[in-house]
């Protein structure tokens, strides 16, 4: 990975682009997994829009001379086109990145760690009712682990962000623990895993990807559930949810306080940040036309949004028409394809896919009326062909198998999948994917997995390669992997490299080229 000591302005604008990126890559995860404060499955695609917003303002200034001229226009353009809860949460960190960074040329290690103490200060003043468990817990950890990071001019901001993605992976998996209704619909936070794919899109940008090889796996608590029962399983309470209100309010000395104060009285969720000139208004009411009119009345509102929160609610509501069943060995392997939403099917460690009793009884689970199965190995798909599973109607189910061979086809299948279309267009679009990426495989027991390895690398074409990930299997040392990353970085010198902890009895490592 490229070592840098400071972020000038060209790289924070290529840190938001790689983090836009690895939001848009995750979206529809991060929707299903809206569970809080309002199930209406739209967090993943409001963060993408809030930063899509900062990355048109800054790519329509003119050429960044500076790191304080970008984070100037990150933060206006964030703060202009934030979008819910987490999107208006998400601009703060945006604001206080840029107020740490006035008139300065570039972003240091210490000046990085001060935004998230900003962030998390101007976020929490805005909220009427914080509540942890949520991206503000992960702005506040990550500010916490940052406090005593090295402000001197040898410190490398490429270890701020490692430091960083380590504290916000621990936060988000703890999540669970801080808010029950994310412990009762067994999944972590969307807004604070949002937090952390940007994160980990900022450190990305700089070279491999970050050292998620030492993030541990999720805890059970945290993927008991695929994202898509997530919804059907969270607690719905009585009533309306109202309508979300947004909008942008400019004036003259704005009255903070009061206006505050007066949307407390009209509604829930109120979130105001801003300064007399600007604010952000976000608010749950059953009166936006009274809340509009008031608005008006001490400002200009411009960017107003108006949704109606129960209609989103019915339909993320319903049962998802479509099931993934992916079949994995390893527990790191399925936390993966959990958190990309698919119903997960881990082969015995000893016995491996030789029962074929467990997927049955996974078809048997879902209550979509169309599944289709992921099998990422020729042993898994024989073993689901022994188990009922070949394409069909059995039961009154559809099935279909989109046939991945390897764990890296699995997942490329799994970033193709969409929740809004139907089942033949998703199974053309997933086969088609799986010829997106090459999978190289180093079986257990191979005397020298390194060789081995840079062996089949030799035999690659590499040159145009952008991503390689290596998933670690259980029998994989820490040196045999930081080895093995070495060899990618020189075969594919263009590439970030990113390391996953698979936990497979075999491959002992898993390559994925794409």
């Amino acid at each position: 990975m490229e070592r840098i000591v400071a972020a000038d302005g060209w790289t924070l604008l290529r840190m938001l682009e790689s983090a836009a990126d690895r939001l848009e890559s995750n979206a529809d995860s991060l929707d299903a997994l809206n569970v809080f404060p309002v199930p209406d499955g739209d967090t993943g695609a409001n963060m993408l829009l809030t930063v899509r917003a900062a990355l048109e303002a800054v790519s329509s200034a003119s050429a960044p001379a500076s790191a304080a001229a970008v984070s100037e226009e990150m933060a206006r353009g964030a703060m202009e086109g934030a979008r819910g809860n987490s999107g208006i949460i998400l601009s703060q960190f945006f604001r206080g990145l840029a107020l740490v960074l006035t008139g300065k040329d570039a972003c240091s290690p210490a000046d990085f760690a001060a935004a998230f103490v900003r962030a998390e200060s101007f976020a929490r003043s805005g909220i009427s009712d914080p509540t942890e468990g949520t991206i503000l817990t992960v702005l506040a950890d990550v500010a916490r682990a940052l406090a005593s990071f090295p402000s001197s001019d040898g410190a490398s901001f490429t270890a701020v962000l490692e430091a960083a993605v380590a504290a916000a992976a621990t936060s988000v998996e703890r999540t669970p623990s801080l808010l029950a209704v994310l412990r009762e619909s067994g999944v972590v936070d969307a807004g604070a895993k949002g937090m952390l794919l940007i994160l980990e899109g900022f450190l990305g940008s700089l070279g491999d990807g970050g050292s998620r090889a030492e993030r541990p796996a999720p805890r059970a608590e945290a993927a008991a559930r695929s994202p898509l029962e997530a919804r059907s399983a969270s607690p719905r309470r009585e009533g309306s949810y109202g309508f979300c209100t947004e909008f942008l309010l400019s004036g003259e000395s704005l009255p903070l306080a009061s206006i505050r104060g007066r949307l407390e009285q009209e509604g829930t969720s109120v979130i105001l940040v801003g300064d007399g000139a600007t604010a952000r208004v976000h608010i749950h009411t059953n009166r936006p036309e009274a809340v509009i009119e008031y608005a008006r009345s001490v400002g200009s509102v411009t960017r107003l949004e108006v949704q109606d929160l129960d209609k989103q609610c019915a339909a993320v509501a319903m049962p998802p028409h479509i099931a993934v069943i992916s079949l994995v060995e390893g527990d790191g392997l399925a936390a993966v394809f959990r958190s990309m939403g698919a119903e997960v099917v881990v082969a015995d460690p000893r016995a491996g896919w030789r029962d074929p009793g467990e997927i049955a009884r996974a078809l048997g689970r879902v209550s979509a009326r169309q599944v289709i199965f992921l099998p990422n190995s020729d042993s898994a798909r024989e073993s689901a062909q022994r188990a009922g599973v070949p394409e069909g109607t059995p039961g009154g189910t559809t099935v279909r198998v989109v046939p991945s061979r390897t764990v890296p086809q699995g997942i490329a299948a799994l970033i193709a999948f969409r929740f809004d279309k139907g089942l033949e267009d998703n199974v053309s679009a997933m086969t088609r994917a799986l010829g997106a990426v090459r999978t190289l495989e180093v079986t257990a027991g191979t005397a020298d997995p390194v060789l081995a390895l840079e062996g089949l690398l030799a035999k690659e074409e590499t040159g145009s390669v952008e991503v390689v990930t290596i998933y670690q299997g259980a029998g994989a040392s820490e040196s045999v992997v930081e080895s093995a990353a070495a060899a990618c970085r020189r075969f594919c010198p263009r590439a970030a490299v990113d390391r996953v902890p698979g936990g497979q009895a075999s491959p002992l490592l898993i390559v994925s080229l794409e």
